[in-house]
């Protein structure tokens, strides 16, 4: 766990013991009895939650892990709708988005009970995140519509997901009465302070309405970085994404501010590193890296992002390494992004480094 949540956790008393716990885990799958499932389901949700906060750096590990647990328990439990969702997470992770949709469509089929509809909202996300991947921008705006409508966890973000993409799709008229009416909407609140995710959504809104909606800079992509989401995505679509990309950054080469700019490079460079395109790739990270302490005033997480995007375009170019060489570059570039704080997403992305750095505790 990381730092904080390990100082809050210790507070009470507990500390934690992992091998002691998946052994337990282990033996309690292995005796078939009435908490083996719940055990499976444990395991599924620890290697394919964690994998997907860095896919690129723990898939190598989790993916097969994954794999053999849900082939195992839907030999037993076929048309359970939890392990069917674990089994669109996993195949996600793998890249194969068609199969993914096929399960997590047949889990939302199959979750009819009282709880059913929390899940079948919960596969609803997971199906328009997998337009959003495979560039079907009408049917992801379905789904978001879908759960917009629902309330379910963020209306106003839903919203926002939807109008980028039928901006997209090239709906820019209705994209914009939808971005317009955002503000007025955001409501969600914890500890008497509005959610992060909308304080984002709101920021970004404001924005758009100083250049009227004109230059919002594929904000479906950018949601893609956020979300870490490159790594599942084709090559045929990342290479439309970075199409889509170049004429933006050419546009805002002239602009005073360089936080657009900075965006764009941080799509740019994330898309070229999974494109194995690395040199091209940490040309575009390293400008904004490198960018002088101030010149960024609005989008202050897209450096600590750029750092994380850098160090996973290291791991992936130095793979085949041998010992500490393997993880060298990658960890500076992590090390580094830690030294920023107090921007949008810092949690999500704390958890990944901290994921990515207990990895590099196993390997060495």
């Amino acid at each position: 766990m990381p730092v904080k949540l390990l100082r809050i956790v210790s507070s009470f008393g507990y500390t934690g013991d992992k091998a002691f716990g998946f052994d337990l885990v282990s033996k309690c799958i292995a005796g078939k009895g009435i908490r083996s499932p719940l055990g499976s389901l444990m395991f599924l949700a620890y290697y394919t939650i964690l994998a997907g906060f860095a896919p690129s750096v723990l898939g190598e590990t989790n993916i097969p892990i994954a794999d053999k647990i849900l082939k195992e328990a839907l030999q037993d439990y076929k048309e359970s709708a939890f392990f069917l969702y674990f089994q669109g997470r996993n195949s996600r992770l793998k890249g194969e988005i068609k199969e993914s949709t096929a399960a997590f469509e047949l889990a939302s089929s199959k979750a009819t009970v009282e709880w059913g509809s929390e899940l079948q909202r919960l596969c609803d996300y997971e199906l328009g995140l997998n337009c959003a991947i495979s560039l079907e921008w009408s049917g992801a705006a379905m789904y978001f519509e879908r759960l917009a409508k629902e309330n379910y966890w963020s209306k106003v973000f839903f919203l926002y997901f939807k109008a980028a993409s039928l901006e997209a799709s090239g709906n820019k008229a209705e994209a914009v009465t939808i971005y317009q009416s955002i503000p007025g909407l955001v409501s969600r609140k914890f500890g008497g302070r509005t959610i992060l995710v909308e304080q984002y959504v709101t920021r970004k809104v404001k924005l758009f309405e100083q250049t009227g909606f004109e230059d919002t800079n594929l904000p479906t992509l950018e949601i893609l970085l956020i979300w870490n989401a490159f790594a599942s995505m084709t090559p045929e679509s990342l290479t439309t994404s970075l199409a889509q990309v170049d004429p933006q950054i050419s546009k805002n080469r002239g602009n005073t501010s360089l936080d657009s700019l900075a965006v764009l490079k941080t799509i740019k460079g994330a898309i070229l590193h999974q494109l194995g395109r690395h040199k091209e790739g940490a040309e575009c990270l390293n400008w904004v890296i490198d960018l002088p302490a101030g010149k960024i005033t609005e989008e202050k997480w897209v450096v600590p992002f750029a750092c994380w995007e850098a160090g996973v375009g290291c791991w992936i170019e130095d793979k085949n390494l041998p010992g500490d060489k393997r993880w060298a570059r990658a960890k500076a570039f992590w090390d580094k992004a830690t030294g920023f704080s107090g921007y949008e997403f810092e949690f999500r992305l704390s958890i990944r480094i901290h994921a990515v750095m207990m990895r590099i505790k196993e390997l060495s």
